[in-house]
């Protein structure tokens, strides 16, 4: 079974201020699609895969880097993702993404305090509780790749992060 299926012909358009859910099975392509969104993705133009043999004839990964290596070699513009974002975005990984320091610091993510937003931010990523059992609130400081913290209270710190940034 080949593992490196393509997102091809995609056509997605998204309000601005629109709130955006990506559902599907599990291994359907989501991760792909924001690695992709964010320009995370290398994008390969079929005629560079089709002078390779196509996707269907790679294997394994190492038929991959092959072919990626073989492209990067050629000079050709790979990072050049054919994705248009018009304005910011915020994006939650599965992994939540912590800092040493603070929870208002994590949140935060070096803009300044704009009180009310943040308290807002706070009541809707579902903190409040959270932050009543911390020792010093979000002023609590967050250990190394948040050490103290629960798989939830990341997940609810990483999207407040994205929350507040608007």
């Amino acid at each position: 079974m080949n593992d490196f299926l393509p997102l091809k012909q995609l056509d997605v358009s998204i309000e601005k201020g629109s709130f955006v859910c990506i559902i599907g099975d599990v291994g359907c392509g989501k991760s792909s699609f924001f690695s992709a969104l964010i320009g995370d993705m290398i994008y390969l133009p079929d005629e560079c895969i089709q002078e390779f043999g196509g996707v269907e004839k790679m294997a394994s990964k190492e038929d991959f880097e092959k072919l990626k290596n073989k492209l990067l070699s050629k000079d050709l513009k790979l990072n050049e993702p054919p994705v248009k974002v018009n304005g910011s975005m915020s994006y939650v990984e599965q992994n939540a993404w912590i800092q040493n320091c603070t929870i208002r610091d994590n949140i935060l993510f070096n803009k300044p305090l704009d009180r009310q937003r943040y308290i807002n931010t706070i009541i809707a990523c579902q903190l409040e509780s959270d932050l009543g059992i911390l020792p010093a609130g979000d002023m609590t400081e967050i250990g190394e790749k948040g050490i103290n913290l629960s798989g939830g209270q990341k997940a609810r710190i990483s999207l407040a992060r994205a929350v507040y940034a608007d």
